[in-house]
């Protein structure tokens, strides 16, 4: 039985991008990554947050 797993990824600190790859790229050890979707950059906000994020999202499949 396999069941759909749909994560939310991101980042505002050193190479955005290639660490977004990279996740996706370690996902593929423990799931099967069905869908990855385009990055997307968003400004910080708050007090803590400094630095723009890269946010992207996954659905993967699990089996149990």
């Amino acid at each position: 039985m396999q069941t759909e797993v749909v994560l939310s990824l991101g980042g505002n600190k050193g190479d955005r991008e290639k660490l977004l790859f990279r996740t996706v790229e370690l996902l593929h050890d423990h799931f099967q990554v069905f869908k990855v979707s385009k990055i997307y950059e968003t400004a910080a906000w708050g007090s803590v947050a400094k630095g723009d994020f890269f946010k992207s999202a996954s659905s993967n499949f699990y089996s149990v």
